[in-house]
């Protein structure tokens, strides 16, 4: 389906006909672009503004969130398919958010995870719109602070806790949440992707980065070698402790509610495309790295775990896990053996989440070497802020053994 086939209005009444069975008619409709450039680079999000006619004849004007492939017109549309981001997203909001939020309410707890989701045809993600209740991100160039952070932080622990009794309940996860994206399919994806990133990050690191020379040397090693550690990271042994990560919780697919005084009143993750079962690290890593504030993201990593650690034992009992719950050293060996995850989340997310808005941000010129794409990767490798970060990060990975 194109971006513009659904815009009609049939196409959503027939949406809403099971989950808003008081909507007869869909009278009109508007879309626009749901983010700005920069803000999404795995697919089209879009949102649409409904006045809908109810049976006692009266108009309610809705909103509902939309997300739909790439076109063919997107160089990377072929290898975000091969991916199957779409039906692993559909797959989480129709059979895993529900299971999960029953957990906890058979304990008495009311938890809820992401938006409400509305089932469509096939390759569309069709949610509530959380801005249409006051949702919204925060800052992701500022980063969050404290009091945000351990929102999170306490949303994932709750998540991974019943992940963790889901599988015990339930045995393993299908084979699309379990082998995730960084598998041997895709490798030729991964390792050309990895490929354009390093070589401009590494003139980068000569050019700008304080001991730039050494951490090149020791960060930016060849493409294939780093794709091996990632897909072996990915890779489960079921000995450990292992967990659903939402596999992309960074600060764009986190969204609060405050109240009147601007206290976080509720927090939910969006966007389930690169779920993935195994270590807890992978989820870890990815947050505090690209997603706290400067000040935060090494003063305080110690402290983010121990508090994560101890939501999650708290769930975990709430929820009657029945195996031995993990020590906070088991978290933290974890997090050295998957130290890739840190180096990941710098290569990657953290450049786009520290990026000024910018009209030529987007996944073809992440993996594009022509002049537009190259252009585009020393603005993220060169950005200041980007350099700041890496000049208090790659020391601390450094000495935690990362970059051996």
């Amino acid at each position: 389906m194109s971006q513009n086939d659904f815009l009609r209005p049939s196409f959503f009444e027939d949406v809403l006909a099971s989950e808003e069975p008081s909507v007869i008619k869909i009278i009109s409709l508007k879309s626009e672009p749901a983010s700005d450039a920069g803000e999404a680079y795995s697919s089209v999000v879009k949102r649409v503004f409904l006045d809908a006619q109810l049976e006692n004849k009266s108009i309610q004007q809705k909103s509902l969130v939309i997300k739909i492939p790439h076109g063919k017109e997107v160089a990377t549309a072929e290898a975000l398919n091969e991916m199957k981001l779409f039906p692993r997203e559909i797959n989480f909001y129709e059979k895993i958010a529900p299971e999960f939020e029953d957990l906890y309410k058979s304990k008495g707890k009311s938890v809820k995870f992401s938006p409400k989701y509305f089932e469509s045809e096939e390759n569309i993600v069709i949610l509530e719109d959380l801005s249409s209740r006051n949702f919204k991100n925060a800052d992701r160039i500022k980063g969050l602070n404290l009091d945000h952070c351990k929102c999170v932080l306490k949303k994932m622990a709750e998540f991974h806790a019943a992940s963790a009794v889901y599988f015990e309940n339930n045995g393993p996860f299908e084979d699309i949440l379990t082998k995730g994206v960084f598998t041997e399919n895709n490798r030729p994806y991964i390792e050309a992707f990895n490929e354009s990133l390093y070589s401009v990050l590494k003139k980068c690191m000569v050019k700008f980065y304080e001991n730039g020379a050494y951490f090149a040397d020791k960060f930016c090693r060849s493409s294939k070698e780093i794709t091996s550690e990632i897909i072996d990271s990915g890779k489960i042994d079921y000995s450990d402790f292992n967990v659903l990560n939402h596999g992309d919780c960074w600060s764009n697919n986190i969204m609060f509610n405050y109240d009147e005084s601007e206290k976080i009143k509720e927090t939910l993750f969006i966007d389930f495309q690169y779920c993935k079962y195994g270590t807890p690290a992978e989820d870890l890593y990815y947050f505090i790295l690209s997603s706290a504030e400067h000040d935060l993201k090494v003063a305080n990593f110690e402290y983010f775990i121990k508090f994560y650690y101890d939501e999650l034992v708290k769930n975990l009992k709430l929820l009657d896990y029945p195996k031995t719950i993990p020590t906070l050293i088991d978290i933290h060996i974890a997090l050295y053996r998957h130290g890739i995850w840190a180096i990941m989340t710098t290569v990657g997310i953290m450049g786009a989440a520290l990026l000024d808005r910018n009209e030529n941000a987007s996944m073809d010129n992440y993996v594009s070497d022509d002049q537009n794409g190259n252009d585009f990767k020393m603005m993220v490798y060169g950005n200041e802020r980007y350099i700041k970060a890496m000049n208090q990060l790659l020391p601390w990975m450094d000495n935690r053994g990362v970059l051996d």
